[in-house]
């Protein structure tokens, strides 16, 4: 038992692979009394767990607030989630709730997933929990048209397009067209195929996501800000990023940009 929950626990909490907490029990075995389980034993404990959440009966609630995402993983099927927070406890976390904070009241596969299909799950999900006060969702096409035949029979849930999703959609329309911000992107680049086998490698920026570009803009203007603020400072620590900037790489840079 004492394995099993130190194996459980070194794989949700401590972000170990199911090699991983392998290997770490075994360099432990050295040193404890613990036997050490396969990786493939550590992957079916989790399993079993995750089902055992899954299958235990929900807390009824009417203020539930619903988080709904689909995601595509490999191959043909659709896996959509729905999550759980109560309106009491999501003021408490400040509107910012982390993956504790959450209940998992479905996990739903399925080949087509329609609008029709995403209706009976939060339909069902209802008839386990208790009708939500709020959905939060992006605005997939099937998810959308789901929510709103649901809301045919809960006319008080409240649906809400989800902020990140709903701001990267703002930011595309405004930028996905415009002249600096793509020169600025091309630029980027441009410096992170040039320099990243270099001695100036702490100067790269980060990759631009091949989805959801728009979400993560954030990392390239924190990326700009810092390059700025070493521009306008002399500072390298200003990059945060750990480097050993050397006489030879100065004269590069300074070689190169001026």
């Amino acid at each position: 038992m004492e394995v099993m929950q130190l194996s459980l626990q070194l794989y949700l909490h401590a972000s170990f692979g199911c090699r991983g907490v392998s290997w770490v029990l075994r360099l432990l075995a050295g040193h404890l009394p613990l036997s050490v389980p396969a990786s493939t034993t550590v992957l079916n404990w989790c399993c079993r767990l995750g089902l055992a959440i899954l299958q235990r009966p929900p807390v009824w609630r009417d203020d539930w607030v619903f988080v709904v995402d689909e995601t595509v993983g490999l191959g043909e099927l659709k896996c959509f989630v729905v999550l759980g927070i109560p309106l009491a406890r999501l003021a408490e976390v400040g509107y910012s709730p982390r993956h504790c904070d959450m209940t998992v009241l479905a996990v739903e596969v399925s080949v087509q997933s329609t609008g029709v299909w995403v209706a009976a799950v939060l339909q069902q999900v209802s008839a386990r929990a208790g009708v939500p006060v709020q959905i939060v969702a992006d605005h997939g096409s099937n998810v959308r048209k789901g929510i709103a035949l649901f809301r045919q029979q809960a006319p008080r849930c409240v649906a809400t397009y989800d902020i990140s999703h709903a701001v990267a959609t703002q930011l595309k329309a405004h930028w996905r067209d415009d002249a600096h911000w793509q020169e600025f992107l091309k630029h980027t680049g441009a410096t992170l195929s040039r320099f990243q086998q270099t001695d100036l490698a702490l100067l790269l920026p980060p990759r631009q996501r091949s989805k959801a570009r728009y979400m993560a803009i954030d990392a390239h203007v924190e990326w700009a800000q810092r390059l700025i603020a070493y521009h306008d400072q002399g500072d390298f620590s200003a990059i945060g990023r750990p480097c050993v900037f050397n006489g030879g790489a100065y004269a590069r840079l300074r070689r190169l940009w001026g």
